[in-house]
């Protein structure tokens, strides 16, 4: 139900955009909201991972959280009190580190790096949500 309505949500906005028409202050707090809700939705699929999963998994959830990321981006432009900085920092930390895995590596050996990087774009999604007063 809840991803329905995350879903829904986002559509309109989408919508709205699409149509050239800037949604209000008030629906793109609501789209950011959802969208940030979803990112972490994201983020807690990588403690499914364990040290069996294969790489392609890993970044396969990567996309996701980028998916989610790039949603979250473009309700900035919006709001433009609403700064992503450390969202942005975070991001980018966590695809350097996804990208720097060798493939001869296996997820065991990445573990570590791949659930810091998460932990910090968790950190600064949390940080954007209480910063946009998200319920």
């Amino acid at each position: 139900m809840n991803s329905t309505l995350i879903i829904l949500g986002s559509l309109f906005s989408f919508a709205l955009i699409g149509c050239g028409q800037q949604p209000s202050t008030k629906e793109a707090t609501v789209g950011l909201c959802q969208d940030l809700a979803m990112l972490q939705q994201e983020l807690v699929s990588l403690a499914s991972l364990t040290p069996e999963s294969k790489v392609s998994e890993l970044k396969a959830i990567r996309d996701r959280i980028q998916l989610s990321l790039d949603k979250v981006k473009r309700a900035e432009s919006v709001l433009q009190d609403v700064r992503l900085d450390e969202l942005k920092k975070a991001e980018e930390n966590f695809k350097k580190t996804i990208d720097g895995i060798s493939a001869k590596e296996t997820l065991a050996d990445a573990s570590v790096q791949v659930r810091q990087a998460g932990a910090e774009v968790e950190a600064a999604r949390a940080q954007a949500t209480s910063a946009v007063q998200c319920p």
